[in-house]
């Protein structure tokens, strides 16, 4: 997690000496821990501890009392519920639940951790103990009749002075912008003029977990990351890509899943320059086609790590989303909130632009840290990264909206069709194919996407990335007078994409 120092200098005072303690984290740790439990993984952790024989009567009769609220507040005509919309109920468990609380708790809960470790222990613990200091809320869908999660958080990190955090995308998580605490310091700024950025439409549709339950669709999802490695890593490469967990682990996927074994059983060597040069290794990496490839996954093993800095080409498969829920939890907490109080007492069901910043933050960091494992991380003595070629299939806009502070200097260029997506990626795609335009009229626009622009003009306008994104391509919108009509311009001769007009997309 960081090293902490405690220095032998003193700051003297009197006849009072004051120790200067210096406290390094390398990389943001989380500083709130969210415990999200659901029905069903608290019958298997009860099962486990009604089997047995190390588990005392108080810790049954505590989670007996947890297991009949949690059935008592599944369904529910609210969406979200906290302790202030029941009183008595929540107080009655919290009374009945106070065994958790105990060192004995805490050591049971170590101790089967280790012998039982598919079961979350931790959920269930940690969910007790959230409630027992009302930091507690219910998060109901369809009144519980689809799911119901009991969502608890605290506070991981402790909040001390003399605190350092190394952490090259802390400028962009979000939580800075949240929290006065947090004093940013500048550092030199970094370039990534020789990373190549090809934005591609994802094959998901909506969310993409949701969108990979349907039947057939993780072997479509797979084929497409195959379609995508074949197209964009050459013969001779090697190739990092980075997906979500589930399409990994899915089994019995013809000419996948074999595949996956050794992502799932990955060891990393201690010595990390071992580990640079046997993780692309036969036998341990993926080769197909004359291309050695390997896998991770959001919220795996990754930020960090060196072990892939031979990658030429990184593929970056959708956004890392959490729950709405998760996001509401970790605000109360940095808040210092109570679920009583903050924004789960004022509008518990909205979703708020600090929530959004705080998706978003979460969304960038992880979508920067993991497309920086391959070359692009090699930085040169002026700050300009390894030559790398990174292919993001997420939200084309949010990439565009925040390229300049993310990756100041790449080269983008989109393989957007103009007859799919939202009629803002449309724009972006029609923008970004008009490589020998200085300028084109809104008229042309429209008949581009087939709609007349004055029918869309107006939401696009009321976007909240739609200035930020056409300054990130270079170009503007000029409002046209009498018969004129309006027109897009290319900014200056210099473009953003490329290092002149010639080079864009």
């Amino acid at each position: 997690m960081g090293i902490r120092g405690d220095y032998a200098r003193h700051c003297t005072k009197g006849d009072l000496k004051f120790p200067r303690v210096v406290t390094f984290i390398d990389e943001r740790a989380n500083e709130i821990a969210v415990y999200d439990l659901d029905p069903y993984g608290l019958e298997g952790v009860l099962r486990y501890i009604q089997k047995d024989n190390y588990a005392s009567r108080e810790l049954l009769d505590s989670a007996v009392a947890l297991e009949r609220f949690i059935k008592d507040k599944r369904y529910g005509d609210q969406k979200v519920e906290t302790p202030a919309d029941d009183r008595d109920g929540w107080s009655v468990t919290a009374a009945a639940i106070t065994y958790f609380r105990s060192d004995e708790a805490a050591r049971y809960v170590r101790a089967a951790s280790v012998r039982k470790p598919r079961l979350d222990f931790d959920a269930l613990f940690g969910f007790a103990n959230a409630l027992l200091d009302e930091r507690a809320f219910i998060s109901r869908h369809n009144k519980g009749k689809n799911s119901a999660n009991f969502v608890g958080y605290d506070r991981a990190l402790p909040r001390i002075a003399g605190m350092v955090l190394l952490d090259a995308t802390a400028d962009i998580d979000g939580i800075t912008a949240i929290c006065p605490w947090r004093k940013r310091a500048e550092t030199p700024p970094e370039h990534y003029d020789r990373l190549e950025i090809i934005h591609v439409p994802s094959v998901a549709s909506s969310s993409t977990r949701r969108w990979l339950w349907e039947p057939g669709n993780i072997k479509v999802y797979a084929d497409h990351i195959r379609d995508l490695i074949l197209r964009y890593v050459a013969p001779g490469q090697k190739g990092l890509v980075v997906c979500i967990k589930e399409v990994v682990c899915a089994e019995n996927v013809k000419d996948w899943s074999e595949h996956m074994v050794p992502f799932l059983n990955r060891t990393v060597p201690e010595d990390a320059t071992v580990a640079a040069k046997t993780e692309f290794r036969e036998g341990f990496a993926w080769s197909l086609d004359g291309r050695q490839v390997v896998l991770t996954w959001f919220g795996g093993y990754g930020i960090g790590a060196n072990v892939w800095r031979d990658a030429d080409v990184v593929i970056v498969c959708d956004d890392f989303y959490l729950p709405q829920r998760t996001i509401k939890a970790t605000q109360q907490g940095l808040r210092g909130h109570k679920a009583t109080e903050g924004l789960l007492a004022e509008t518990p069901e909205g979703w708020t632009d600090e929530l959004k910043c705080l998706m978003d933050g979460h969304i960038l960091r992880w979508m920067k840290q993991m497309a920086l494992r391959g070359k692009a991380r090699k930085m040169d003595e002026n700050g300009i990264c390894g030559e790398q070629r990174l292919v993001i299939t997420g939200d084309l806009i949010r990439l565009l909206a925040h390229r300049p502070k993310v990756f100041p200097g790449a080269k983008i260029r989109s393989e957007q069709p103009l007859d799919r997506g939202q009629h803002i990626d449309r724009l972006v795609a029609v923008l970004l194919s008009s490589d020998q335009l200085d300028e084109i009229s809104t008229s042309v626009v429209g008949d581009k996407l087939g709609v007349e622009w004055g029918h869309i003009s107006g939401n696009l306008k009321k976007h909240k990335s739609y200035d930020a994104v056409l300054e990130s391509i270079g170009w503007s919108y000029h409002r046209g007078s009498g018969s004129r009509a309006g027109c897009f311009r290319r900014i200056g001769r210099t473009n953003p994409l490329g290092s002149d007009d010639s080079d864009s997309n």
